[in-house]
């Protein structure tokens, strides 16, 4: 059909509109890069919110949100004020390094997954050591951690 969007073989192409006006399916490949890449975003997710974590900490707030990391609410805590400098590199480091792996992770990238996937495990287990007070960060982590094993499973 003239301006109809197809292949050769004039069947719809995946993701495009259909002559019902309905996308096609996404299959194979396509899915799983849509996939890690959604998952990969987990990891940006993580990192801003931590670092939202930590203007929180810093200006006196006394809340955490639940998706951000354990281990910036340890080093604000443990620090204080008092080593500002300190606690904001620290805390930096550990947001970049989380961009990082969202990078890696967005294009497709196994190992940006795995140590990912065992960075964010253990941040759980650092939450689990004051369970009563972070029950709401251990359900996000555990929900987080299923995201990130499914990816890494449909990337197989």
């Amino acid at each position: 059909m003239p301006g109809s969007i197809g292949t050769v073989y004039q069947g719809p192409t995946t993701g495009s509109p259909t002559s019902s006006g309905q996308r096609a399916p996404v299959r194979g490949t396509q899915r799983v890069a849509v996939n890690s890449h959604k998952a990969g975003n987990l990891f940006y997710y993580i990192a801003a919110l931590s670092a939202l974590n930590t203007v929180f900490a810093l200006v006196g707030v006394p809340i955490a949100l639940a998706i951000g990391l354990g281990i910036t609410r340890i080093i604000d805590a443990s620090l204080g004020r008092e080593s500002l400098p300190v606690a904001l590199i620290l805390d930096a480091i550990v947001a970049v390094m989380f961009m990082a792996l969202g990078f890696f992770a967005t294009k497709g990238n196994k190992a940006a997954f795995l140590i990912g996937l065992v960075l964010y495990g253990l941040d759980m287990v650092l939450l689990f050591s004051d369970a009563g007070r972070h029950i709401p960060s251990l359900l996000v982590h555990g929900y987080f951690i299923y995201l990130l094993i499914k990816a890494l499973r449909e990337m197989d």
